[in-house]
């Protein structure tokens, strides 16, 4: 498309935990200093709650490093067990999945990963409408709501559909119609890249699509492997996606 809506975009890989990952990020961001400059450790505490009776919860800390260029677009977010490469740039699909092969290799170079556990992409648009049309044009009759013919303001309505795929995927779709501020899913709130100028002030009625496809399934470590995966997962988000705007939207972005 010429003009895609999609503004955010995660691929995220789970491996076998990796207990002593701290010792192996300072060469890590050696690697990836030249493109991805701007490093910071984030510390992220949790509460554990224990089920046997008169157990206290315990206050957990966990790691995640982060990896950013100059613009602060583009990015990776390491943990013990998981890598993500996200972006708010988005160039294509060929691009994004060599940059989280590129960071796998890397990490398993110092690190020596055994085993991947899951493979996943998240795409998330921005639906704003041209002044000639409203943001319900854009979408499958199906998930455009309750819009009228009630008292009183319409504020917000969000949709979601799980699906299993057999033998070992899951795709989750939401979307959700909103007045006002850029609809950001709260599990992605403060979002650690910078967003497009134009979407920092939206301040109109919108929709947010968020389609986030996964293949859940152990295998040997292999980056062969992870790319057919990756390749399978991305069609998934793009086929999602597509389910959800109207021929009238993807008229619009051609």
């Amino acid at each position: 498309m010429a003009k895609p809506p999609i503004f955010y975009t995660i691929g995220q890989i789970q491996f076998n935990p990796v207990l002593g990952m701290a010792k192996f990020v300072p060469d890590i961001q050696e690697s990836l200093r030249s493109s991805f400059p701007d490093f910071r450790e984030e510390n992220i505490a949790t509460l554990q709650v224990r089920i046997a009776e008169g157990s206290p919860p315990t206050q957990a800390i966990t790691h995640r490093w982060h990896f950013s260029d100059l613009k602060k677009t583009s990015g990776y977010a390491l943990r013990p067990e998981t890598l993500v490469f996200h972006t708010t740039a988005y160039e294509d699909s060929d691009h994004f999945l060599a940059k989280v092969l590129e960071g796998m290799a890397v990490v398993t170079k110092f690190a020596n990963l055994n085993y991947i556990e899951s493979v996943a992409i998240r795409t998330l648009d921005a639906v704003v409408p041209e002044q000639d049309l409203n943001v319900r044009d854009y979408l499958n009759p199906a998930l455009r709501g309750l819009s009228d013919g009630l008292d009183g303001e319409l504020k917000r309505i969000v949709t979601e559909s799980l699906w299993e795929i057999p033998p070992h995927g899951v795709l989750i779709s939401r979307v959700a119609i909103v007045k006002g501020a850029l609809a950001l899913p709260m599990d992605l709130f403060p979002l650690p890249l910078e967003l497009k100028p134009a979407l920092k002030e939206l301040n109109v009625e919108h929709a947010l699509l968020d389609n986030d496809r996964q293949e859940r399934e152990r295998f040997a470590f292999d980056l062969e492997e992870i790319r057919k995966r990756l390749l399978i997962v991305k069609k998934g988000a793009t086929e999602a996606f597509k389910q959800t705007v109207s021929q009238v939207a993807l008229n619009r972005w051609s």
